[in-house]
């Protein structure tokens, strides 16, 4: 696995924290959305590690589905309360550039998890 690889687990891994610590709703959105991170380490391990990938194997392709399923649902949930909150300047465009940096990082991980699935069919 590359050395940027491990950064990148660790950066995905810390904003999943910092998100969790800032806006902790309920234990039944932290433990989904850990096991939601935790498919995407899972694409990025099996990407760089084939037999990681060939031991889920189609199992690989309902993670995915699931993931980005709850993603673009709990995106989606945010966005709303994001335009139904009347909020300060500040922290409208501290959330703007943290959904910037962390959604491409989240779909990184999803198409590496889709790679995965298509070399393992």
């Amino acid at each position: 696995m590359q050395w940027w690889a491990y950064i990148y687990l660790i950066i995905l891994i810390a904003m999943h924290v910092f998100e969790q610590i800032k806006s902790f709703e309920s234990w039944f959105d932290f433990i989904v959305e850990s096991i939601e991170l935790s498919f995407v380490c899972i694409f990025i391990f099996a990407f760089y590690y084939p037999s990681v990938g060939h031991f889920f194997g189609y199992a690989i392709f309902i993670m995915l589905i699931l993931g980005f399923v709850y993603k673009v649902t709990h995106m989606i949930k945010d966005i709303m309360e994001y335009k139904s909150e009347s909020e300060s300047r500040y922290k409208k465009i501290t959330l703007t550039i943290g959904v910037l940096l962390f959604v491409p990082t989240v779909a990184f991980g999803y198409i590496l998890g889709l790679i995965v699935g298509l070399r393992n069919v």
